[in-house]
């Protein structure tokens, strides 16, 4: 049958994208990340219409076996997300922080002289 081998070729496409999706977050490819999920979405849309066409679901043992190792691609990628993002948020604090502790002494110091030869505005 053309579709369930269509079916299964898409699978594993799915599969690859899946963990290059993987590879890409951590190296931290933001761009090369957003490709791949352009990518996915329509083979995940050709997959769930073959699974129809073919009667395939979950309770198929391999095909379960591999949705499950699938789904648990996903939940690495969303928690190392999560712990990026986190990051990011500390990192933010800091810069934060430290621009308000620079603002700070600014002030204190009043303008600072613009050395000669330099135009103050430019």
């Amino acid at each position: 049958m053309v579709a369930e081998r269509d079916f299964w070729r898409l699978l594993a496409d799915y599969e690859h994208l899946t963990r290059n999706e993987s590879a890409a977050l951590v190296a931290g490819a933001f761009e090369e990340l957003a490709v791949l999920q352009d990518l996915k979405d329509p083979v995940l849309d050709k997959l769930r219409q073959l699974a129809r066409e073919t009667g395939l679901d979950r309770t198929h043992p391999q095909l379960a076996s591999r949705v499950d190792q699938i789904l648990r691609h996903a939940e690495r990628n969303k928690q190392l997300i999560e712990m990026m993002l986190s990051r990011a948020h500390v990192e933010r604090q800091n810069l934060d922080s430290a621009r308000q502790r620079l603002r700070g002494l600014g002030a204190a110091y009043g303008p600072l002289p613009v050395p000669a030869g330099f135009s103050a505005h430019g």
